[in-house]
C-alpha cells in the first residue's frame, strides 16, 4: 500500500483530478487532516515490491477498478473499491473529493530536469528538425553555451519567476517530484563574485 506521501503531493493530485476549480478551494483542503477521494474509475496504487520492479512486474500496476482512497495526516491509510465503503474510516472534518470517474494515480517523477534557465531553445529545435547540426547552430551563436550565457546574465528575480512558471508546468502535467539541476552554475559564480567583491 502507498504510504508516506506528502500533503502537497496529495493536494496536486486532487487538483489534477478535480480540475482547475479546485485551485480556488485548495486553501479549504489544508484545514483538513483527512482526505477521501471517491468515485475513481481506476485507482492506480502501484502496490507491490519495495524494490525496483523487474520483468513481468513492470506491467503490474495494482489497479483498483471503481476505487477510493482515504488519507489521514498526509499518509494514505486505506485504499479499496467504492463498494468497500471506506466510510468507517471517515472522521470528522474529512475533505471529500469526487474524482468524477477519472483515473487517479501517483504523480510522475522527472529524474533529470533544468527548470531554472533564461532562454528556451525552441528556435534551435526547429532548426534541428530541418536538418541543422548542433555544430552549425553553435557556430551561429546558438546551442547550449548560449543558453548558459543567458542564464548566467539573468537576474535572480528573473530566474525565480521563470522557475516558478516551469514548476507549475510540471504540476499541470502530473509531475510532482523533480530532481532539479542547477541554473548552469550561475549561483556558484554569483556567490564567488559576491565574496570577491567584499
Amino acid at each position: 500500500m502507498l504510504i508516506g506521501l506528502l500533503w502537497g503531493l496529495i493536494e496536486y493530485i486532487v487538483a489534477a483530478i478535480a480540475g482547475a476549480s479546485l485551485y480556488k478551494e485548495k486553501a479549504d483542503l489544508r484545514c483538513h487532516r483527512s482526505l477521501a477521494i471517491i468515485n475513481c474509475s481506476q485507482l492506480v496504487t502501484l502496490a507491490g515490491p519495495t524494490r525496483p520492479r523487474i520483468e513481468a512486474e513492470m506491467s503490474d500496476l495494482s489497479i483498483i477498478n471503481d476505487g477510493a482512497l482515504f488519507v489521514h495526516d498526509s499518509r494514505i491509510e486505506k485504499v479499496g473499491t467504492r463498494g468497500t465503503r471506506l466510510a468507517h474510516s471517515l472522521i470528522r472534518h474529512t475533505a471529500v473529493v469526487d474524482a468524477g470517474g477519472r483515473v487517479v494515480l501517483p504523480g510522475f517523477v522527472d529524474a533529470h530536469a533544468h527548470p531554472v534557465f533564461a532562454s528556451a531553445r525552441v528556435d534551435e529545435f526547429e532548426e534541428r528538425a530541418r536538418g541543422a547540426t548542433y555544430q552549425e547552430i553553435a557556430a551561429r551563436g546558438g546551442g547550449i553555451q548560449s543558453a548558459v550565457n543567458r542564464t548566467r546574465a539573468a537576474s535572480l528575480d528573473e530566474l525565480v519567476v521563470s522557475g516558478k512558471r516551469y514548476a507549475n508546468w510540471f504540476l499541470r502535467g502530473g509531475t510532482t517530484t523533480v530532481e532539479a539541476k542547477s541554473g548552469y552554475g550561475s549561483l556558484a559564480r554569483r556567490r564567488s563574485e559576491n565574496s570577491a567583491g567584499n
